[in-house]
């Protein structure tokens, strides 16, 4: 197989350069307080976390919500602990520095809100090394809506077969080469490692 070099390397953050799993931050709080229901951590499956991401709410207005399910003091300390867990995966980062290295531009394209955006770009100065990053909560538009991958291209002028996407969802993978982009699923294993190679990243 050709190998295939890249000039843009767009990178999602949840999965791939940050750890993403508020099931894990649930047991982790009822271990030091039992009284917490596990059950919180699907909040983050709902629509209403997509409003959050996409930026038409708060986290206060969140915790409101929700608070007719779970105590409010709960649902406050399950929002600090997802935040405290989005620790770095350090192969994302070794590819993320790989590809700098080698010259490529590198830009973000993830579903996030404001408030967890400002907590991660405080506490992970790398984060200002990227040319460029879009968010859905800037536009009020998520992967995988194609809408968002067209406006990354077209505020950055990407041409998109020059671009290489990395996502560790399916279907968000699906959406970028529906526009034109070349993806990776982000797996660690040693099929992307293979995969990392060919795109001139390994």
């Amino acid at each position: 197989m050709q190998k295939q070099e890249y000039e843009i390397v767009i990178f999602d953050l949840g999965r791939v350069l940050f750890n993403w799993n508020p099931y894990q931050s649930a047991q982790d709080l009822i271990q030091s307080d039992p009284s917490f229901d596990l059950a919180i951590y699907t909040i983050t499956q709902t629509p209403f976390w997509n409003l959050f991401d996409l930026g038409y709410i708060s986290s206060k207005e969140m915790i409101e919500y929700f608070s007719e399910k779970f105590p409010s003091h709960h649902l406050s300390l399950f929002f600090e602990k997802v935040k405290e867990d989005l620790t770095i995966i350090d192969f994302g980062l070794e590819v993320l520095e790989k590809a700098q290295k080698k010259g490529c531009r590198t830009y973000i394209l993830s579903n996030l809100s404001g408030e967890f955006h400002e907590w991660l770009t405080h506490k992970y100065p790398f984060l200002q090394t990227f040319n460029g990053a879009v968010f859905s909560y800037q536009i009020h538009k998520m992967k995988p809506d194609f809408q968002i991958y067209r406006y990354l291209l077209d505020k950055y002028q990407l041409n998109p077969q020059n671009c290489l996407f990395i996502d560790d969802l399916e279907v968000n993978v699906f959406s970028a080469e529906k526009v034109g982009i070349d993806s990776i699923l982000f797996e660690i294993n040693d099929k992307i490692k293979e995969q990392l190679i060919l795109k001139g990243l390994g």
